[in-house]
């Protein structure tokens, strides 16, 4: 299926039970008049093969659901009745082009990438609901851009007919945009560049650029970082205030500090980071204790030392309020003399921190507990292969530490686990870069002890800091911020469910369901040969992970109390709770607590940058993928259908992590249904079915870097 072909049937599936015209249907999806006659021969074609439905000489309707009489310009007669209200709220765009609106008080409302009329990610818009559902979520089309948060644009200039017009990066702009005349501040063919957004009214999805910025050519280095800080609104860069107050803060242990602080410069603690960690914010120690328990101790950089409330740092850092980690690059929430120098805890330099000091027995159960300012000199700074290689091989620095702390750390697992907690053993896709950024290849991560050795402390670290203001001191009713995560819907459950048993997985859940029961899903799909896909899909299937002042407890970890405290340096929800924490240990907590109003703003903008990080990161790694599948165009690999529309399949190859798309239109031995409840594509005459989970023998047949998109065609199902 063609572009144009997915348009139309997108644009009548969305107006479900209405009659439009050809002329209706050419406006609707951007038909100009050179291209008329080729348009009525696919309105025809779709029709001969019931695709879409046909009334007379020239008017047609979604094959979904029993029509209606438009009235004038398409309007159904009584649509008030039919359509429903219009909505505002925060438009929400993902990788493949559409979107949700995230509405404050009610549900989301999906968004097909047709009907953003213009809209970015990000801004406040208004929707006009449809009486159709997509999924467990009502469908609409933005009727007016409201606010836009963000006036600039990324994208490649392409000559079209004598003009320069930009291909935005965004899927959500389908359309080329032209250039204003006079504005294309010689800009080339094939260069990214920096476009701000003209347009006459919000109402309208007609909208011009004028060039502001010339980026440079994609294979040039530095392109897809640059390209990638202007979509997302990231700033590698900070202000001269900032820097300013960055560079006057002093170095070195101060005197009065000394009385304030437990006195850990003496003991052994280590660092375990990535290789190519530079910010180290967490160190642990452990001891055995006469009576055969652990004294583990986790402790923390004190960025809340340097970074004070109300400072052009602090107004800084809660404008980013995470750090960003693009493949080769970093955009910081903290200046690097912070966050690399000052807070960062290097081996044996002398560093103020947080500690959590636990006593934990042999069966990992907490006995007591202290949390306390204190000071540290780490001894030593591990990487998580280090550290896995002297366990395997049983010798090695500090092993009788880490042989202790490995035992200690899968006691915690297991009981974790016990009590219902959910791990998702999610690979990622680590490149390999060239000196011009270029990947030249790509692998899957490794999941090693020593990862989950630090994972497993910094859980507990995070939930003993959440249970001591939520339970030990219930009583004077903290304010604080938490880490929550809430219980999947129950729409999203049996829609996982129902796909399940087409791969041979038949499990009854109560509902609600609970964690320990998502946990035995996940427990049986651990054993199948499509794990990977199947635990990216149950991921799909929760909500999201967000900062809240209210605590409802965190569904996936089974925890009923659980913050983000580990790391400060790149997480301002981290920073926020090292402050309360010291403020909450004086004695006029009335005038130490923060208004809630302030705690939930603060809440929803650590969740806001949190997701736009993500989208990001995941962006930049497109790009990436992207750039890597183009010198492979004609070879052959092994893949597994990771998506399935009605216009193609999702394919992941087997040998890297990457994935592309294959048109519908490929499969030319048969017509395919798309069968939406089965998640398969099922041959009208063959019954052959491509389902969620196959494996499919793909060749790379085109590759758009500017659109981000890697086309594959089947191997096999090529004969007419």
């Amino acid at each position: 299926m063609n572009k144009l072909n997915e348009k139309v049937l997108n644009f009548l599936e969305l107006e479900v039970g209405k009659k439009f015209k050809q002329k209706e249907i050419a406006k609707a999806v951007g038909v100009k008049g050179n291209n008329y006659r080729k348009f009525k021969r696919i309105l025809t074609e779709m029709s001969d093969t019931d695709k879409i439905r046909k009334y007379g000489k020239s008017r047609y309707s979604s094959n979904i659901g029993k029509p209606v009489e438009t009235g004038k310009r398409g309007r159904t007669r009584n649509a008030s009745k039919r359509e429903g209200k219009s909505v505002e709220g925060v438009l929400s765009v993902t990788m493949r082009g559409f979107g949700f609106l995230l509405v404050e008080d009610g549900p989301d409302v999906f968004i097909s990438s047709d009907d953003m009329s213009g809209a970015l990610g990000g801004d406040i818009v208004k929707v006009r609901v449809f009486p159709r559902k997509v999924g467990p979520s009502s469908s609409g089309k933005v009727i007016e851009i409201v606010e836009r948060k963000r006036t600039q644009i990324v994208g490649t200039l392409i000559r079209n007919r004598g003009m320069l017009e930009v291909v935005p990066d965004e899927r959500a702009l389908r359309n080329n945009i032209p250039i204003m005349k006079g504005k294309e501040k010689k800009g080339k063919p094939g260069q990214k560049v920096v476009a701000r957004i003209i347009e006459e009214s919000l109402t309208s999805a007609n909208i011009s650029v004028e060039i502001v910025e010339v980026i440079g050519y994609p294979d040039e280095q530095g392109t897809d970082f640059r390209s990638i800080c202007v979509q997302f609104g990231l700033f590698p860069k900070f202000p001269q205030n900032v820097e300013k107050e960055s560079s006057a803060l002093k170095e070195g242990i101060e005197p009065d500090e000394l009385n304030k602080r437990l006195d850990l410069r003496d003991e052994l603690c280590f660092t375990i980071d990535p290789v190519e960690a530079k910010d180290f914010d967490d160190a642990v120690s452990i001891k055995l204790l006469e009576n055969g328990n652990y004294q583990l101790g986790i402790h923390i950089a004190d960025v809340s030392h340097f970074v004070k409330e109300g400072t052009f740092l602090d107004r800084e850092a809660l404008k980013r309020a995470t750090s960003v980690y693009l493949i080769d690059n970093v955009v910081p929430m903290l200046p690097e003399r912070i966050s690399n120098g000052l807070c960062s805890l290097v081996p044996n330099e002398e560093r103020y921190a947080f500690s959590v000091i636990l006593e934990v027995t042999q069966n990992g159960v907490v006995e007591n507990y202290q949390l306390k300012p204190s000071l540290i000199k780490s001894k030593k700074r591990f990487t998580y292969h280090e550290v896995s290689d002297i366990l395997h091989k049983g010798k090695g620095e500090y092993f009788k530490e880490l042989s202790a702390m490995n035992k200690l750390a899968k006691t915690l697992s297991k009981n974790r686990k016990s009590s219902g907690s959910i791990d998702f053993d999610l690979s990622e896709a680590i490149f390999r870069l060239d000196e011009k950024g270029m990947p030249i290849d790509v692998f899957r991560s490794e999941r090693l002890d020593s990862h989950q050795l630090v994972e497993e402390f910094m859980l507990l670290a995070n939930k003993i800091v959440a249970t001591h203001i939520s339970l030990d001191r219930s009583k004077e009713k903290l304010p604080f911020l938490y880490r929550i995560h809430e219980r999947p819907k129950e729409d999203e459950i049996k829609n996982f469910l129902e796909m399940l048993k087409f791969v041979g997985v038949k499990i009854n859940v109560p509902s609600p369901i609970r964690s320990e029961d998502f946990r035995d899903i996940m427990t049986l799909i651990e054993k199948l040969p499509e794990k990977d896909l199947l635990e990216k899909i149950a991921l799909r299937s929760m909500s999201k992970a967000i900062y809240s002042e209210n605590n409802i407890g965190h569904f996936a970890l089974a925890f009923k109390h659980y913050t983000h405290f580990t790391s400060p340096i790149r997480r301002y929800s981290d920073l926020l709770i090292h402050r309360l924490l010291k403020k909450y240990s004086g004695k006029n907590l009335r005038s130490a607590r923060p208004g809630s109003d302030k705690m939930r703003k603060t809440a929803a903008q650590c969740t806001e940058r949190e997701i736009n990080a993500l989208r990001a990161e995941r962006a930049h790694a497109r790009i990436k993928e992207v750039k890597f599948l183009s010198g492979k165009i004609g070879e052959k690999f092994e893949g597994i259908i990771s998506g399935v529309i009605s216009s193609g399949l999702f394919v992941e190859l087997l040998e890297f992590p990457v994935e592309g798309f294959i048109s519908v239109s490929s499969f030319r031995d048969d017509y395919y249904v798309f069968e939406k409840e089965k998640h398969r594509l099922l041959g009208k005459d063959t019954k052959k079915s491509f389902m969620l989970g196959d494996k499919l023998e793909i060749r790379v047949k085109n590759v758009k870097i500017a659109e981000r998109q890697v086309d594959f065609s089947p191997v096999k199902y090529q004969s007419v």
